[in-house]
């Protein structure tokens, strides 16, 4: 299968004395069986560069993995990068635990159908004493234009489309994810404890 399939890509993200993914949800309009090797190249050039322009100097992006969700049986894919990218965004990077929190949205009802990004390693010299400042938000607020360009509901990317994958409904476990097309952005300026993921 490749049409309609569900993937997770996954950002894995290292700074000095600290380490950990970002992570966002797909699904495939493309009939290629091959579609998350070429998402994983095609997310590279065309996101990685703004992503990197909003972090701090000493935050490098290691790897890309694109892990398939639906069907579920295929084999992660892994895409190491050389030369690894550096943050562009500013000098010292803010404390590991210290996120800016995307907040995506959908037209589906609940919970479930909502979904987060949690970016750590934004410059320190953009946190204030009340969270994160101008400066950040239009940084973010960028890099989710350059995302909703590509894969947005009416993206240039003939692969993919950004989703909040749903696996539970009024607190019942579906029996296979439901994914909702992602619609719209929040943001809020408040500093977010990051959310540590578990590596596949």
């Amino acid at each position: 299968m490749a049409l309609g399939d569900l993937a997770s890509l996954r950002c894995y993200f290292v700074a000095p004395g600290y380490a950990g993914e970002c992570g966002l949800s797909f699904q495939c309009i493309s009939p290629f069986t091959n579609w998350r090797n070429l998402l994983a190249a095609e997310f590279r050039t065309a996101i990685v560069p703004d992503w990197m322009a909003v972090l701090g100097f000493n935050v490098v992006l290691r790897e890309i993995t694109v892990v398939d969700v639906l069907p579920g049986t295929g084999a992660n894919v892994v895409l190491p990068l050389s030369p690894e990218p550096h943050g562009t965004g500013g000098t010292t990077e803010a404390p590991g635990q210290n996120a800016y929190v995307i907040s995506w949205r959908s037209d589906g009802i609940g919970r479930s159908t909502r979904g987060r990004t949690y970016l750590f390693g934004l410059p320190l010299s953009q946190l204030g004493p009340f969270g994160w400042d101008t400066g950040s938000f239009l940084a973010v607020q960028n890099l989710v234009e350059v995302m909703f360009a590509q894969y947005g509901p009416t993206g240039f990317s003939d692969l993919a489309r950004l989703q909040v994958i749903s696996r539970i409904q009024e607190g019942v476990p579906l029996a296979e994810p439901q994914p909702f097309p992602i619609t719209h952005a929040e943001f809020n300026p408040g500093v977010r404890t990051n959310r540590k993921r578990q590596r596949p």
